[in-house]
């Protein structure tokens, strides 16, 4: 199916999506579980009852493909209200990437071109950007922000 999607979006046709469809609007996105587990370290991402099929925090956050329309960049939906950010550092760990966008519900970010940004709604959108290993910049987006990736 994302064969057909980025073809209209290349032809100039605007991508929108909620909740999951804003989270696949990358080349990678999460797709599963709650848990991360390094040779160091283990710890939960997210609260049990999200994005997790056995419903007990015992799933491996994981990576997936996304539908490509956004480089470099990982989204977390429902950023504030689940409690998103550490989801999207380790997210963002895994994949390598260098922007991270957490979105709180009632908000809507616009992406053209994939660069420019502007959030529209009510709440607040954060970018993230990777300096290094556990190393971010933060930026906090309240309605009419704009940014640049």
């Amino acid at each position: 199916m994302k064969g057909p999607i980025r073809e209209l979006h290349q032809s100039g046709i605007p991508y929108g999506g909620m909740s999951a469809g804003a989270l696949i609007v990358g080349e990678r996105c999460t797709i599963w579980g709650s848990k991360v587990t390094t040779p160091t370290n283990e710890y939960f991402v997210r609260a049990k009852a999200y994005h997790d099929p056995a419903g007990d925090g015992e799933v491996e956050l994981r990576v997936g493909h996304g539908l490509g329309l956004l480089q470099d960049c990982i989204i977390e939906v429902h950023f504030s209200e689940l409690g998103g950010f550490p989801r999207l550092v380790q997210a963002m760990e895994l994949t390598g990437s260098t922007w991270g966008l957490g979105i709180d519900e009632p908000i809507c970010v616009e992406i053209r071109d994939g660069t420019y940004g502007k959030v529209h709604g009510r709440g607040r959108a954060y970018l993230l950007r990777r300096m290094g290993h556990l190393s971010f910049e933060i930026q906090a987006l309240e309605p009419g922000g704009e940014f640049e990736m």
